[in-house]
């Protein structure tokens, strides 16, 4: 089943709006320079996607849908990388978050190879959930 221009601009529009929230919050309550400072480079990656993603082009798809895939890939990394750091609940929630960035962008991934299976969307409905597990794990209670 080939995907829709406005199906796949909608699919990006929405990533984009999910990761443009921002899963940490305000820190002020948080104890620990790990925990701490993980957190807030967390929050600052998944506050920087929004500046960094590439708009959908309508005559290359598959460019612009591979180019936001590596960046949903190296968001993952880093906050991955960063919730080892702090450990624990933020270790765990961190991972799950991650996990649904590069869900999203396998999915990007298969648009950009010319797929033209239906896209998975379950990391994009997974996210909300995980980003506010992620909130409360920085001590975001807000």
């Amino acid at each position: 089943m080939r995907m829709s221009a406005t199906r796949l601009i909608g699919t990006f529009a929405l990533g984009g709006a999910l990761l443009a929230s921002t899963a940490c919050g305000p820190l002020d309550k948080v104890a620990g320079g790990d925990k701490k400072a993980a957190c807030d480079n967390i929050q600052t990656e998944l506050s920087s996607i929004k500046s960094k993603i590439s708009t959908p082009d309508i005559n290359n798809v598959r460019s612009s849908a591979a180019a936001n895939a590596q960046l949903y890939r190296d968001t993952a990394t880093k906050i991955r990388s960063e919730g080892a750091k702090a450990g624990g609940d933020v270790q765990s929630s961190s991972d799950k978050v991650a996990s649904d960035l590069e869900s999203l962008a396998t999915m990007l991934g298969n648009i950009g190879s010319g797929s033209s299976s239906t896209p998975d969307m379950s990391g994009s409905r997974n996210f909300i959930q995980d980003a506010a597990d992620l909130g409360k794990a920085c001590g975001y209670t807000g």
